[in-house]
């Protein structure tokens, strides 16, 4: 205890009721009660005038001096009292006393800060200015701060790049203010060295901010021009009054300001403040270490099994996983910018929708590529909320780390023939036919969801090739970058999609739905575009009640439901989950696909899948579908199971039973993984796995490459399509491309 001049906190009002032998500390937030006749006594007397020796030879005689020590002692243990300081005019010390910070210390680090102001758009630094200097904050001249604040209409101005790259050279703290509009935002403070950087902070914002790029684009536009300019004067000045007081709150408390990796927005229509979390990003070009995303050859570990009950095997229940990564999310600085449950608590549909589905940004924008990426969301399905919750989050997840950016692993500027043997071909992967080529133009022009032929490939090209690791070979081989990531800004010859590609709690697990994924398309391929009928399923025989209670949620929207065996030569358990109306005219026909090791598994991937397709139907039903996704429309207006028999379950064989399933999976994911590869090998292909993870989302994301396998979109190349069908007796002799269903898969 050395206290010089004590006093209690100077937000406290002190009241003394000396009858009741009672002191009242009284602030805003809080109330504090002092019992007795020593604080009764002793509370007039701490009001920062009287030295520790005065306070106790005013009480001598009236309380014992070791009773005052006493009382002393626990008022500073309680945080009751403080010195005196003369730093700061009376109201200033009270309110950071209430804060919780001694005056003391509060008055020269607010003295040291010595703020340089920069203006961008037009603004006016005065108001600003006049909030710092009445917080007792010093305003420098340009280039003389040693902490800088920058005023603009618009995060994302351009000139910010350069105030970054200066602010990191001088290793100068910064941050960014926008009072303009009606959500107004400031932070975070941005410490070189220590915490994200702008470019960190505009990477994800540029995520979010789709349509305004758009735009952009679409406008040929490179000045800034901010989304929303207009503002009123009380609301500037709430803005800027705000964002005055927590970088002095920052100046002062440093870590534990509110604005360390958090950046404020204000919002003036309700009003509301909100704080978004702004991270560091490992590979960001300018704070981080590009290098660690370079290409290592696929090391994969045993992974023991915990839950195995829905969606698929995981080391994790789906809650874990979702609350793991739950802090991507975030409408302004996360990588997803909301995760929303789409029916009604009580449904057994479980299906979430997660952000929007950036596989489906395809280079140059126009007004329809706009308006089909916002309305398609990364989506989640599960027999549980939980499941279902976790899914749409790692959906959107896997997504966007499949989004070329620039910094991918390096790359490879060569032609097909000068690879050699490293390289893959990419008609194996492709399977475009001879015929697809010679139409593609007449293909393209009709617009049709999901079909489009690129140019046929040309093995002279000189183009970005990605390194892929080979499990078959171990080693890296060679995929056109183009094929390998969605939204590559040249690309010619392939266009990125989501085939093979999964997340996971580790790489093994992604690794393995990945590959599923694959064997699902496949199969679902040579049924569809040969039309074969296949032997339902007894969804009985699984002993699963969810599917009793979702045939009935069916039943009330009017509609049944059923399932078929699409299992093919590869042996890996793969089903089909189909409904229809009930009414008799047996259209609006959807469908869901599952594939696993784990029958049980695979069936629910389907139905729940299924449920997915009722996102659809009830914007159909609405009237609201958009006019752009004929495909769609077309199907749900035409297709019934008379014109489309194979829909239906074939009635010559007996429906298949849980029993008749193979169940080869084993405890450990690794060695499913194994499994699955000897399979493909046997068939004489090739299992290859492109690591896309990334270092600022953490979540093990893959995409798994088979060549040979098929795409359940419209691919008409030889090989399986045509030949597995007779290698199984489903077919007595291989279908023409003339032969094959003439509607694409539109999934």
């Amino acid at each position: 205890m050395f206290w010089i001049r004590p006093r209690f906190k100077h937000h406290f009002r002190v009241d003394v009721v000396a009858e009741e032998k009672v002191v009242f500390l009284l602030s805003d937030q809080q109330h504090f009660v002092l019992k007795g006749k020593t604080y009764a006594a002793l509370a007039p007397l701490l009001n920062g005038k009287n030295s520790l020796d005065e306070i106790v030879a005013a009480l001598e005689g009236e309380v014992a001096v070791s009773s005052v020590w006493h009382a002393l002692a626990e008022l500073e243990k309680k945080g009751y009292i403080t010195e005196e300081s003369d730093f700061l005019n009376p109201d200033q010390t009270s309110f950071w006393s209430a804060l919780g910070v001694d005056p003391a210390l509060a008055g020269p680090k607010l003295a040291e800060a010595k703020v340089e102001v920069i203006v961008l758009g037009g603004l006016s630094p005065l108001p600003f200015i006049n909030l710092l200097e009445s917080m007792g904050l010093t305003v420098a001249a340009p280039a003389e701060g040693n902490l800088r604040v920058v005023l603009t209409d618009d995060y994302l101005n351009k000139e910010l790049a350069e105030i970054n790259r200066e602010a990191q050279t001088k290793d100068i703290p910064w941050l960014i203010v926008k009072s303009t509009g009606l959500e107004a935002m400031a932070g975070p403070v941005f410490v070189p060295g220590k915490t994200a950087c702008w470019e960190c902070l505009s990477a994800r914002m540029k995520g979010n901010l789709k349509v305004k790029q758009a735009v952009d684009k679409m406008e040929g536009r490179q000045t800034v021009i901010p989304a929303v300019r207009g503002f009123l004067p009380a609301g500037e000045q709430a803005a800027l009054s705000l964002a005055a007081l927590e970088l002095a709150k920052w100046i002062v408390k440093n870590e534990t300001s509110a604005l360390v990796s958090n950046l404020m927005t204000l919002d003036l229509s309700k009003p509301e403040i909100q704080f978004h979390a702004v991270q560091r990003l490992p590979q960001c070009p300018s704070c981080g270490n590009s290098e660690i995303t370079e290409a290592r050859p696929l090391v994969m570990e045993s992974r023991v099994k915990t839950f195995v009950t829905d969606g698929g095997h995981r080391i994790l229940k789906p809650l874990e996983t979702y609350l793991q990564y739950a802090h991507l999310i975030d409408p302004l600085t996360g990588l997803v910018s909301q995760v929303i449950r789409m029916r009604p608590e009580e449904s057994q549909v479980h299906l979430y929708f997660a952000g929007e589905n950036r596989a489906l940004y395809h280079g140059r924008y126009n007004l329809k590529k706009l308006k089909a990426s916002l309305r398609s969301s990364s989506a989640g399905k599960g027999m549980t909320d939980a499941q279902a919750k976790a899914s749409a989050l790692c959906e959107a997840l896997e997504r966007i780390s499949g989004v070329f950016r620039g910094d991918e692993p390096e790359r490879k500027k060569i032609s097909y023939r000068q690879l050699g043997d490293e390289a893959v071909h990419l008609a194996a992967c492709q399977n475009f036919s001879q015929r697809q080529y010679e139409q593609r133009e007449e293909i393209n022009r009709q617009e049709i969801s999901f079909y489009h032929v690129p140019e046929p490939f040309d093995e002279e090209a000189v183009l970005d090739w990605t390194p892929v690791w080979s499990l078959t070979q171990k080693r890296f081989r060679y995929l056109p970058t183009e094929y390998c990531y969605y939204n590559y800004p040249e690309a010619r010859f392939a266009l990125g999609d989501s085939n093979g590609n999964a997340s996971g709690n580790t790489l093994e697990e992604a690794v393995l739905q990945g590959f599923f994924e694959l064997v699902e398309r496949d199969c679902v391929a040579l049924w569809w575009y040969n039309r074969l009928p296949r032997p339902a399923v007894d969804l009985e025989s699984f002993s699963e009640p969810y599917y009793g209670e979702l045939r009935e949620e069916y039943r009330r929207m009017g509609r049944k439901m059923w399932a078929i065996d699409l299992t093919s030569d590869l042996g890996i358990p793969t089903f089909a989950a189909i409904s229809c109306r009930a009414d008799g005219t047996e259209s609006q026909v959807m469908f869901g696909f599952g594939t696993h090791l784990d029958p049980k598994i695979a069936l629910s991937r389907a139905v729940t899948e299924m449920n997915q397709s009722l996102s659809i139907l009830d914007v159909v039903n609405r009237g609201q579908a958009p006019l752009e996704d004929t495909t769609t429309l077309k199907w749900l207006k035409e297709a019934t199971l008379a014109n489309q028999p194979y829909l239906a379950s074939d009635p010559t064989v007996p429906a298949k039973q849980l029993a008749d399933y193979h169940q080869p999976f084993h405890q450990d994911i690794l060695e499913d993984i194994e499994y699955c590869r000897g399979i493909i090998e046997e068939l004489g292909m090739e299992m290859l796995v492109l690591d896309q993870t990334r270092p600022d989302i953490g979540m093990p994301v893959v995409k798994v490459i088979v060549p040979g396998l098929r795409h359940f979109w419209a691919r008409f190349a030889p090989g399986r399509l045509y030949e597995v069908p007779v290698k199984l007796g489903w077919l007595e002799r291989e279908n023409t491309e003339d032969e094959l269903n003439p509607i694409p898969m539109f999934w």
